[in-house]
């Protein structure tokens, strides 16, 4: 069973892919002019919010729309790129075993869970697009 939910945390870049998809590698650090991408926006009392979406019994965790799209992108391609190509990409300051994609589940990886993920994953993100990404709740 699948399904998909927003919580709100106080932090919008302890997420999985935020250090890969916001926070730019060659900086190093958090700060104004360190983003790739900006950061989510904070709703008002409630905090940040994190999109969550159920496949069987994993949970995918985003903090915006830029990280599921990267996460669509990269889990639908056909064959899964290489982590270390990646990293290379991103500035190289943190190491592979540090990288999202090499921090899921081998059984997440696999070419079957991958595809039943997209597809729950594109639901999820026409959900949270409806909702403004959580601040429309």
């Amino acid at each position: 069973m699948s399904q998909f939910y927003f919580e709100y945390t106080p932090d919008w870049y302890t997420e999985p892919m935020s250090y890969w998809v916001h926070i730019s590698p060659l900086a190093g650090r958090i700060g104004v002019n360190d983003y790739l991408v900006p950061p989510p926006d904070r709703v008002k009392g409630k905090g940040y919010p994190v999109l969550c979406v159920e496949v069987g019994d994993f949970t995918f965790r985003f903090s915006s729309p830029e990280q599921l799209q990267v996460c669509i992108d990269v889990l639908g391609s056909r064959l899964l790129p290489n982590i270390r190509r990646l990293v290379a990409i991103g500035g190289g300051r943190v190491g592979p075993n540090s990288h999202w994609l090499s921090r899921l589940p081998a059984r997440v990886k696999a070419t079957t869970f991958r595809q039943k993920a997209v597809s729950v994953l594109r639901e999820a993100q026409v959900w949270a697009e409806s909702l403004r990404f959580g601040h429309v709740v």
